[in-house]
């Protein structure tokens, strides 16, 4: 590990600020708005040319589309350009409302054809949560109380469809009419749960959102990471008893390329990661710091097996102790690990969590960034070698990589301001 001083972040907060506005907000600008049909094209690539002309809708992509141009308009500000984001975000929360909203069991479809027409009308709680954040989102940035109303509406939907009142948490699966489909609950749904919460209760303030996003977090802290070492469990029972992985469909491990799941109980350095840096945000909004001897334990395990330290880059999964069985390496992990480092290391000052994070942003930018669009590609080997090179697809959009650099940014501006005020060096 090499000592990171304060030119090298300041040459990567430069280079992260040209991919996101030289290359993912333009790349997805230019490309994602169905100007046909409505709502967000997906599907592109490794040359990032749309591949599917049928173009299924996923809820999860889409929602997370409403998400990424909302936040995108309010970091370019006013202007043309902010104009025109804001309007592909108005645009997707319509085609959102009318096409995916289910008016006769309430609640959101798992996908529709291009169209809009249903396709699949279960209701997954994981891509339930997003309509909720990417709504959340849009009333943030533009004041628009409809879009507010309509998460909060899915917030209420949730508590007496999807609530678990002997267990806690939440019911994951369901048929179209709320029926459940299987037992199990997943850090994956509650990860992104509390994600939705802390946006929602951002926005609106409201006392009952702000009590659920607690119970979120304190369900998380206690049954979903392991205390012993320090990784988050992927799959338990509805009681939170640990479990070996099962496969569930409407994933990204059963629809990606390979559909690999693992056969014995892994940990998600990914997740891990990206877990860290969500409980901080709950935590600001909820107004008191949340668990930083747990967060600090998911980091200190990541950077112990999860990170790549000859090649760069962080593994996809690996066991509670132990070497990582899948050194493969997704975009998103890749993405998450970036701003859970940086975190890690404001939280801890543990400079390891720095050199971590420096090598995995060269890794992403030698091997998984396209130079020629700046959108990530999907997966590459441990050395880098491409095994999915999409820019694009029903599980992929900006909301990775797009929210990585924008939250990369704001962590990088304050600790080299604070490097700044103290040293002209940057050492401590």
């Amino acid at each position: 590990m090499s000592s990171v001083d304060l030119a090298a972040l300041r040459e990567i907060r430069s280079q992260v600020g040209d991919l996101l506005e030289k290359g993912i907000i333009p790349f997805w600008d230019e490309r994602a708005t169905d100007q046909s049909e409505g709502g967000y094209l997906t599907d592109f690539g490794a040359d990032g040319r749309c591949q599917n002309t049928a173009h299924d809708k996923y809820l999860v992509t889409q929602a997370r589309m409403v998400w990424a141009f909302s936040m995108f308009a309010e970091h370019v500000g006013s202007g043309s350009l902010g104009d025109r984001l804001r309007d592909a975000a108005r645009q997707g929360v319509g085609f959102l409302r009318e096409n995916f909203w289910d008016p006769v069991h309430g609640g959101w479809r798992w996908s529709t054809r291009r169209d809009g027409s249903p396709l699949d009308s279960a209701k997954i709680m994981y891509g339930q949560t997003f309509a909720i954040y990417g709504l959340s989102a849009f009333s943030g940035v533009t004041g628009d109380e409809q879009a507010l109303a309509w998460a909060e509406e899915t917030f209420d939907l949730f508590q007496v469809a999807a609530s678990d009142l002997v267990h806690g948490g939440y019911v994951e699966n369901f048929s179209e009419d709320w029926r459940p489909e299987g037992t199990v609950k997943t850090l994956d749904t509650h990860l992104h749960l509390m994600e939705a919460y802390t946006a929602l209760a951002n926005v609106s303030g409201s006392h009952i959102h702000r009590r659920r996003l607690q119970e979120v977090v304190t369900l998380i802290c206690t049954h979903l990471v392991d205390p012993v070492s320090g990784a988050g469990r992927n799959q338990t029972a509805a009681d939170f008893t640990p479990q070996p992985p099962v496969p569930v469909a409407r994933t990204w491990n059963v629809e990606r390329a390979d559909g690999q799941v693992a056969a014995t109980d892994t940990t998600s350095y990914g997740h891990n990661l990206e877990l860290i840096w969500l409980l901080g945000k709950a935590g600001e909004v909820l107004g008191s710091p949340i668990a930083p001897e747990l967060r600090a334990k998911l980091g200190d395990h990541a950077l112990r097996y999860g990170v790549d330290w000859q090649y760069g880059g962080v593994f996809r999964e690996g066991p509670h102790s132990g070497t990582a069985t899948d050194q493969d390496k997704e975009w998103w992990e890749q993405a998450e690990a970036l701003v859970g480092l940086l975190d890690l290391y404001e939280l801890t000052g543990n400079r390891e969590a720095l050199s971590a994070f420096v090598s995995v942003w060269n890794f992403c930018l030698q091997y998984l960034i396209d130079r020629d669009t700046g959108e990530w590609r999907t997966r590459v080997n441990r050395t880098g070698m491409p095994l999915d090179s999409t820019l694009g697809s029903v599980w992929k959009g900006p909301y990775h990589s797009g929210r990585s650099a924008l939250e990369t940014l704001a962590r990088l501006d304050r600790i080299i301001e604070t490097w700044e005020s103290t040293s002209s060096t940057g050492e401590s």
